[in-house]
């Protein structure tokens, strides 16, 4: 648990896990955003959304199904779709699931994502250029959980990311 949540008993700390299928996504980030203040503004939980999806979409599909993302980027939409489809059904990955911890301190929503798949290294992932990544079909997600959150911490086994968001409509 992040120091500045020392305050947040384990009872607060809200967690839940998802099976490695892209169509729980959406609920799961309709689960966390019901416990959101009723008062929180809709711009701010669109990007509690936007980076949450992104979060669960990474941990299932590169994470718990190991899937890279060199089919997408080279536009074989369909072969990345059966290859999808196979990894859910195959034994070996479909079992793995993602656990989704959550908290809310003050005006700020903390919120882990982890997988069970091999990981990465952050660092030894080439930066692409804000060119390039406006022009790619896929490879943003972690670019805009950064732009979103105003922490985001990955775990040294890259299984895990934490980030945080202000609940507060401008950010503060």
């Amino acid at each position: 648990m992040p120091k500045e949540y020392a305050d947040v008993t384990d009872s607060e700390i809200s967690s839940f896990k998802l099976d490695s299928r892209l169509n729980q996504v959406p609920h799961a980030c309709e689960t966390v955003l019901a416990t959101l203040p009723a008062s929180t503004d809709n711009s701010v939980r669109n990007q509690v959304r936007t980076a949450l999806t992104e979060c669960l979409n990474n941990a299932i599909v590169h994470g718990n199904l190991d899937i890279n993302a060199d089919l997408r980027t080279q536009g074989r939409w369909d072969d990345w779709h059966a290859l999808l489809e196979q990894r859910q059904a195959d034994p070996q990955f479909a079992h793995r699931q993602v656990d989704v911890a959550f908290a809310q301190s003050g005006s700020t929503l903390w919120i882990a994502v982890q997988d069970q798949g091999r990981g990465y290294s952050p660092k030894a992932s080439p930066e692409p250029s804000l060119d390039e990544l406006i022009m790619a079909e896929s490879g943003r997600g972690l670019m805009i959980v950064h732009h979103i959150a105003h922490r985001v911490e990955i775990s040294a086994e890259g299984t895990r990311i934490e980030f945080w968001i202000s609940l507060l409509e401008d950010g503060a």
